[in-house]
């Protein structure tokens, strides 16, 4: 049931990625392929549209909202100023998502970044970064404390249904990067695994992978620790990283889980798709806003540093040590906290 309530999530956005692929198939073959590409800043456009209606309507709400709470009608305050935060956080990166489709705009991001402005797939996956944000924003705007209230009042998840979920998610960042390089239009699944990296690694780069993600776990474990006995950690964050992932810690199944599917999803996506575009600066910066039950805390900085070792590691190596190192990382940093 995960996987099918995520692969219908995301259906809407492969879907596009697929037919900006056939645009810059038809281009590369010296056909036309504007319709193709049409449709699909159309499709991103409509979504963006949608987003930015209903952040003005939330945010019209909020104001509505407060007015009221002057009035000492009862309502829940926390509520009302969430509504104003999440409006501007939809409706403002829908924007800048639509306007990083403008080919003026493609050419002049195109001067720092490794990306063809006339690509369509480029100016499409360009424009998706800013779901993060959007993603980031609303989880920032509810509160991290209102969610960890929200999950506190349901039934917990069991250690398989969470489990499950993680590896949707995972098979999802599969999809979206196999069909994102071109596979089944413009590449052969063996040029494919090429284009994202995902090789055979040797012993050496096994080993180095797996050497990198234990000592970044016990590196960040000291560092963390010793933040939060000077009082600098953020217990909200805390809270409710427990409430999302800590059922998982008590078991094989979820452990695993834990290190395989973010390992081999975000790598794929991130370090094997994303990184060869957009640079390993950005890339780590999405990396760490991807994140988002983090919120902006020091904790998004330590999963930023981590984002720059696994780009490093693509760099060097290939996208398999870097899910190697991911997996090793957060498998060591649930056993740490479990010592």
């Amino acid at each position: 049931m995960n996987l099918v309530i995520t692969l219908i999530l995301f259906a809407p956005f492969i879907f596009i990625l697929l037919l900006a692929n056939l645009a810059d198939q038809r281009r590369g073959k010296g056909i036309s392929g504007t319709e193709l590409a049409g449709l699909s800043y159309g499709l991103l456009i409509f979504l963006y549209v949608m987003l930015i209606l209903f952040g003005l309507i939330l945010q019209l709400l909020g104001l509505a909202a407060q007015a009221t709470t002057a009035a000492e009608v009862a309502v829940n305050r926390d509520l009302v100023a969430a509504l104003g935060r999440v409006g501007p956080a939809l409706w403002i990166p829908s924007l800048i998502g639509i306007g990083l489709l403008l080919p003026v705009v493609r050419r002049l991001v195109a001067r720092m970044l490794p990306i063809d402005p006339a690509s369509t797939v480029h100016a499409v996956s360009l424009s998706f970064t800013m779901l993060v944000l959007i993603n980031l924003g609303a989880t920032v705007g509810i509160g991290l404390g209102n969610l960890a209230d929200m999950l506190q009042g349901v039934e917990p998840a069991t250690v398989v249904d969470t489990a499950s979920a993680l590896w949707a998610q995972a098979l999802v960042w599969i999809i979206m990067s196999l069909v994102g390089v071109g596979w089944l239009t413009r590449r052969s699944l063996h040029e494919t695994q090429q284009r994202l990296g995902i090789v055979t690694p040797t012993l050496r780069q096994a080993a180095m992978g797996l050497a990198g993600g234990a000592g970044m776990a016990v590196l960040i474990t000291i560092g963390m620790t010793i933040l939060e006995n000077m009082g600098l950690s953020n217990q909200e964050v805390d809270r409710l990283s427990e409430l999302l992932v800590g059922p998982l810690t008590q078991s094989p199944l979820g452990v695993l889980s834990l290190g395989l599917a973010a390992g081999i999803g975000e790598e794929t996506l991130l370090r094997g798709a994303i990184q060869p575009r957009f640079g390993l600066l950005l890339t780590a910066f999405l990396f760490a806003l991807l994140h988002s039950q983090y919120g902006l805390s020091i904790a998004t900085v330590v999963v930023f540093l981590v984002g720059l070792v696994l780009g490093l590691l693509r760099q060097r190596a290939n996208t398999s040590t870097a899910m190697i190192c991911h997996a090793a990382y957060n498998i060591s940093l649930v056993l740490l906290s479990l010592a």
